[in-house]
């Protein structure tokens, strides 16, 4: 996590290369979703999702490591 521009998505690359793991992007997922509310309300609940999309995938796919790259 970090501002924008800091560099989360390129280290996510890389680390995702050496954990062998998958990436979740915050600003993808609000893309898929349509859902580009800043609010305080809008912010907790992409949180909250970027969350569930990483325990699902980890149940799912039984992974071990899963990247959330997203501002906080």
């Amino acid at each position: 996590m970090g501002l924008p521009g800091s560099g989360k998505t390129t280290l996510s690359k890389l680390l995702s290369k050496k954990l062998g793991s998958d990436i979740f992007n915050a600003d993808q997922i609000r893309k898929k979703l349509n859902d580009w509310d800043f609010s305080d309300e809008g912010r907790i609940r992409q949180a909250k999702r970027m969350r569930d999309y990483c325990d699902n995938e980890i149940k799912k796919n039984k992974k071990k490591f899963i990247i959330a790259d997203f501002i906080c």
